[in-house]
């Protein structure tokens, strides 16, 4: 645990899907406290930048709430790609996933404050090249799909780079339209959440995810009941 210094906490996590839920974000804030900002060996093992060493027990008496509750934010942290965590009978090692989009380096940081560059910057640095066409196209359809107005950013050109080392913009595209398709993503929950343009790229996984949840393949499990139950009858 880093017992000096600070962490970041970012306005646009009012927009984070698990805002208004307590316990995850009580769950994920502590882990953002705990989680190391540097490489470093703990005995034996590599304990990397974003990495902490806990568990379920351990944060339930930290943060004041059940063990039960804990399990449950764990694993809706999981399902959303926050987090990946490795378990042992003694601990678990728990990695937050783009540790950086949430806590900058130092180096990085004092780099943009000494260069004093403008807001803008993005702009003057993103005029042309494969990812900067294929990150406006991108945010371009997710707004038209989305009712949004995001824009174009460095990070957002940096993931969509990542992302097409594995996947074509096509690829990309049908992922896009395959989560607009979501009820839950569009805004229809009790949140009233949508999802962001980094929502899809901040991982493959998740390309690769939404590439498979189409709603044929949504229909298919009720289709599947449907016969089961007339066999039954």
């Amino acid at each position: 645990m880093q017992e000096n210094g600070w962490i970041k906490l970012h306005r646009k996590m009012l927009d984070w899907q698990w805002i208004n839920d307590p316990n995850v974000f009580l769950v994920f804030t502590r882990l953002l406290l705990k989680a190391s900002h540097k490489d470093h060996m703990w005995g034996t093992i590599l304990i990397k930048r974003g990495d902490v060493i806990t568990g379920r027990i351990q944060l339930s008496k930290e943060i004041g709430i059940s063990i039960r509750s804990v399990r449950t934010a764990l694993t809706k942290l999981k399902t959303t790609n926050e987090l990946t965590i490795k378990t042992n009978n003694k601990y678990s090692v728990i990695s937050i996933n783009n540790y950086d989009d949430y806590q900058q380096n130092d180096q990085q940081n004092d780099k943009r404050t000494t260069s004093k560059r403008p807001a803008n910057d993005h702009i003057q640095e993103c005029k042309e090249g494969k990812e900067c066409k294929e990150i406006d196209t991108y945010v371009s359809l997710f707004n038209s799909l989305f009712g949004t107005n995001y824009k174009t950013t460095i990070g957002r050109t940096k993931k969509i780079s990542l992302r097409l080392k594995v996947y074509s913009m096509d690829q990309i595209k049908l992922a896009t339209e395959n989560l607009a398709a979501s009820p839950f993503h569009t805004g229809t929950n009790d949140r009233g959440w949508k999802a962001d343009p980094d929502f899809l790229i901040k991982s493959d996984e998740q390309i690769d995810k939404w590439l498979n949840n189409t709603p044929e393949n949504k229909a298919q499990p009720k289709r599947y009941i449907k016969l089961l139950g007339e066999e039954n009858s």
